[in-house]
């Protein structure tokens, strides 16, 4: 069985060559550079000064960001520093450039943050000036201990036995230039086989391409004529009839069969050069087809969040469930990137942050969270406390809202769902929270199902105190069963790269 890494959808390869490049930033003279090191060694200075944006001050210090095209769209950022009049201090080169980066702050008078945004993460860096304005410079890793240096070779070698079976299988169990010419292994199709393959598929039998192995036989169907390809993925079992893997074969390069699994390589072109790939497997062993995955686990920022059946009976709704009970991934909100407003009144993640676990039961929302909050506001006017949201989206217009803020003694008020079940309690850094709402009374379909949620987090210090709300826009993907069969996953997870 292939080792397969879990897949997410937004988590792409990119499959364009580009030459190693070892960012340094420096400063030479009082201005700032960025200095590129190719892979011969020569060193070349950037000029002109790049574009500048994101700047932020302290009472000491300023700092910003320079961005530099090198060509063929790669871009190398460099954060700034300069003294109040101007004069640059230090640089450094940032390794994730300009990808995700949402806000440029100072958390003190010497403590930059810098946050980013993806479709499928959020995250925080921070950068600590010394006194006279020099950015840290990055530190050699460590050299690995004897135990490291053995785990790294078994791992070296698990790796090398994996990648050569994986070529054996693409040279004869696989269907290669599904956009081209396809060709399919070295062997043929039994006759028999290719007749159940035909019939599942509606098409005649002659001309169907496929690789077998001792659990079944994979086929390649042509369905249309002339110069769009299109084709039907059937299985045929040792015994019984043959079943088809429903899924888009416009953006198929290959398919690889091993075993009883099918695993299907998709590529798409943006602006006809630049590539992603993704590969996702179905496993055709049982009655039902189903997606090959690994549990999911913590999703933070914008990505796509499964919601897992909740089985057995009712949880009890007190707000004392701990995240384990659950048993489900977490979706985190705690950076700058997500501060949507009240940007100023935001310290960090123990100023307000959370972590929500969602589950699905029967026609029921259900969902635990734990928000971190040095303040917790729980008044006798719900308007004036802190709480939670779920805005729901059908395309781009909101369709509903449900809004759950704190009152006294672990009681909440709810807007959006008269039949919501909420309780919440104190913990020693912010509250726990659960709730069970009707789908109905959220405009949901019943599950399975996708939806897209603002999920946001309400932090008032009390009355009269500036509203922070952090937030992100998440699409939840609730499934009947997990792992989940590969209708119910091919209708509700299309691929969709990051923008």
């Amino acid at each position: 069985m292939i080792p397969l890494p879990r897949i997410s959808w937004c988590a792409l390869s990119l499959l364009i060559g580009l030459h190693a490049l070892d960012v340094r930033a420096q400063s030479d003279d009082g201005e700032e550079s960025c200095r590129v090191v190719s892979q011969d060694g020569a060193p070349a200075r950037l000029d002109p000064p790049g574009e500048r944006t994101q700047r932020a001050c302290s009472a000491k210090w300023c700092a910003g960001l320079n961005h530099y095209n090198m060509g063929y769209s790669h871009f190398i950022t460099c954060l700034y520093v300069t003294d109040k009049a101007g004069t640059p201090t230090s640089t450094l080169s940032l390794d994730h450039g300009m990808e995700g980066l949402k806000t440029v702050r100072f958390l003190a008078d010497d403590r930059i943050e810098l946050s980013y945004s993806t479709c499928d993460r959020s995250w925080s860096e921070v950068y600590a000036l010394d006194a006279r304005g020099q950015l840290p410079r990055p530190r050699p890793p460590p050299p690995p201990s004897a135990r490291q240096r053995h785990e790294q070779q078994v791992l070296k070698r698990k790796q090398e036995a994996e990648y050569s079976r994986r070529l054996e299988l693409e040279a004869r169990s696989s269907c290669q230039h599904l956009d081209e010419e396809p060709s399919c292994g070295e062997q043929s199709l039994p006759e028999e086989v290719r007749e159940r393959l035909g019939q599942a598929c509606g098409q005649p039998a002659g001309g169907i391409l496929g690789v077998c192995s001792k659990a079944g036989c994979m086929g390649l169907v042509r369905t249309h004529t002339g110069e769009a390809r299109s084709y039907c993925i059937a299985w045929a079992p040792q015994r019984g009839p043959a079943i088809v893997v429903p899924t888009a074969s416009e953006d198929l390069r290959s398919i690889i069969l091993d075993g009883s699994f099918i695993c299907l390589n998709k590529v798409r072109s943006i602006n006809g050069w630049t590539a992603y790939s993704m590969e996702e497997c179905v496993d055709m062993s049982g009655p039902v087809a189903r997606l090959v995955r690994e549990p999911p686990g913590k999703v933070s920022g914008n990505a796509d969040y499964e919601i897992l059946p909740y089985r057995g009976e009712a949880p009890l709704i007190d707000g004392k469930a701990l995240e384990l009970e659950w048993k489900a991934p977490t979706l985190e909100i705690a950076t700058a990137a997500l501060v949507g407003e009240g940007l100023e009144a935001w310290r960090d993640a123990r100023d307000a942050s959370a972590e929500w676990i969602f589950r699905s039961r029967d026609e029921e929302l259900l969902f635990l969270l734990r928000v971190h909050d040095d303040q917790v506001v729980a008044g006798e006017l719900p308007e004036h406390n802190d709480g939670v949201s779920l805005k729901f989206f059908q395309g781009e217009e909101s369709s509903h809202e449900l809004r759950v803020l704190l009152a006294p003694a672990g009681r909440v008020s709810t807007t959006g769902a008269s039949h919501a079940r909420c309780a919440w309690s104190a913990t020693g850094d912010g509250y726990r929270m659960e709730c069970a709402v009707p789908l109905k009374e959220l405009g949901l379909p019943r599950v399975p199902s996708a939806w897209t949620v603002r999920v946001g987090v309400e932090d008032r210090d009390g009355r009269g105190e500036p509203l922070t709300r952090l937030s992100t826009f998440n699409r939840l993907v609730a499934w009947s069963e997990f792992p989940p069969p590969w209708n119910e996953a091919a209708r509700l997870s299309p691929w969709e790269p990051c923008p």
